[in-house]
């Protein structure tokens, strides 16, 4: 044995039974029921905050789905007809 090192125990370790001989768990159990339902009121909480700041802000006449006739298109002014004029100057497609 060089510097000390103990040889590793390459026996099996002790093997668990498969069965299991401590008493089951049988009906409610309160403990593993209460911590995921007070989780979920508490999400449930929380996106109900998320829907009254964004009703708040928006207003409650927002469509959630607006169609593309419906966009509106931003006034033409001089310099956007000037870019507009400079870039189908360079359109190859362009007739």
């Amino acid at each position: 044995m060089a510097f000390g090192f103990k040889k590793a125990n390459t026996a099996m370790p002790r093997m668990r039974p498969i069965r299991d001989d401590r008493p089951q768990r049988r009906g409610f159990d309160f403990v593993t029921w209460i911590v995921p339902s007070i989780g979920f009121i508490m999400f449930l909480y929380a996106m109900g905050i998320v829907v009254v700041y964004t009703i708040r802000i928006g207003g409650s006449d927002v469509s959630l789905y607006n169609s593309v006739a419906e966009e509106k298109k931003p006034p033409e002014t001089d310099v956007y007809k000037v870019l507009k004029g400079i870039s189908d100057g360079f359109d190859p497609n362009a007739k």
